[in-house]
C-alpha cells in the first residue's frame, strides 16, 4: 500500500527540463518567455529556474564547444536535478537533402572528433564502448514539430523574414547529428566526416555542430534522457550565410522557441 501511494506521489511530480542553447540569438526567444524565474551564477553561467510554456525548466546559455556544454549539462543534472535535457540551437548540413531553415531531430549524435585508432574504431568513446547516444525523446518531440510545421507554422513567421533565406516551410529531419570542436567551414572536411561515418559505420550525418553529442554522453551516463535539436544555418561549407546573426533574430531565434513551445503543449 504504501508503495503504491509512493509510485503515485512520483507519477504526480512534474518533470524539470534542463534547456541548454551555446549562443545568444538561440536562447534569447526562450528567456524571454520564462515566467517567474529565479537567478543562479554557478560556474560563470546564468542558470534560470522558472516555467516556460507550461513546464518546469532550467535554462541556461553554455557557450560554444563539447567542454562548455559537458560542464553546463553535468551542472544541470547534478546541482538541479533535471528529469530530462534539450539542446536546442543551430547547425550546420551535412547531407544534401538538408537545407538552409530545416529541423534535425537528433534520434542519435557521435562524436566527430574522436579518433583513438587502432584500439577503437573511430568515432567510439574508449572504454565505454559507444559510438551512437540514442535519444528516447526524439519521436515525441519530432511528432510536435510535423504538426506546428503542417499547421499554423505560415501564419506565425512573416513570409518576408523567411523569404531573406530563401524558406518556405522548413522540412523536418530525423537522424545522426555529429559534434566537434571545430566550426565546419570547408566542403572538404565536410565531406571526410560524412565519409568516415557512411563507411565505416554505414551511418549518414545530417547536421553537424560542436556540443550536442557531449551533452548526449554526459546523459548517457549519468542516466538522464537527452535530446539534441537544430535548426539548419548553412551548408558546412566555404560559402557562409551573408548575415548570421540576422537569421538567428529573424529565423531560427523564433523557431526554437516555437518548436520547444509546441513539444511542451504535446506533453
Amino acid at each position: 500500500m504504501v508503495e503504491s501511494m509512493l509510485e503515485n506521489k512520483r507519477d504526480n511530480i512534474e518533470e524539470v527540463y534542463g534547456i541548454i542553447c551555446a549562443e545568444q540569438g538561440e536562447i534569447d526567444n526562450l528567456s524571454k518567455d520564462i515566467k517567474d524565474h529565479t537567478e543562479t551564477e554557478i560556474a560563470s553561467r546564468i542558470f534560470m529556474q522558472g516555467t516556460l510554456y507550461g513546464r518546469q525548466v532550467v535554462l541556461v546559455l553554455c557557450r560554444p564547444g563539447k567542454v562548455a556544454a559537458s560542464i553546463t549539462a553535468t551542472l544541470l543534472i547534478k546541482q538541479f536535478n533535471v528529469d530530462k535535457l534539450l539542446f536546442v540551437g543551430v547547425a550546420g548540413s551535412t547531407h544534401p537533402d538538408v537545407h538552409i531553415g530545416d529541423i534535425v531531430v537528433g534520434t542519435e549524435c557521435s562524436q566527430h572528433d574522436l579518433d583513438v585508432r587502432p584500439f577503437r574504431k573511430q568515432y567510439e568513446v574508449p572504454e565505454l564502448g559507444v559510438t551512437f547516444f540514442e535519444s528516447a525523446l526524439a519521436e515525441k518531440f519530432s511528432e510536435a514539430v510535423s504538426a506546428f510545421l503542417a499547421g499554423s507554422f505560415k501564419s506565425e513567421f512573416a513570409e518576408s523574414n523567411l523569404d531573406m533565406f530563401d524558406i518556405t516551410v522548413p522540412t523536418l529531419h530525423k537522424g545522426l547529428i555529429v559534434s566537434g570542436d571545430q566550426f565546419i567551414a570547408s566542403k572538404e572536411v565536410k565531406s571526410a566526416i560524412v565519409k568516415g561515418y557512411t563507411e565505416i559505420h554505414s551511418h549518414t550525418p545530417l547536421a553537424c555542430e560542436m556540443e550536442g553529442a557531449a551533452v548526449a554522453q554526459v546523459a548517457y551516463e549519468m542516466g538522464c534522457p537527452a535530446l539534441v535539436v537544430r535548426v539548419i544555418s548553412d551548408e558546412a561549407n566555404d560559402k557562409s550565410l551573408d548575415d548570421f546573426g540576422a537569421f538567428l533574430t529573424k529565423c531560427s531565434g523564433p523557431v526554437i522557441g516555437a518548436i520547444v513551445r509546441e513539444y511542451f503543449f504535446s506533453l
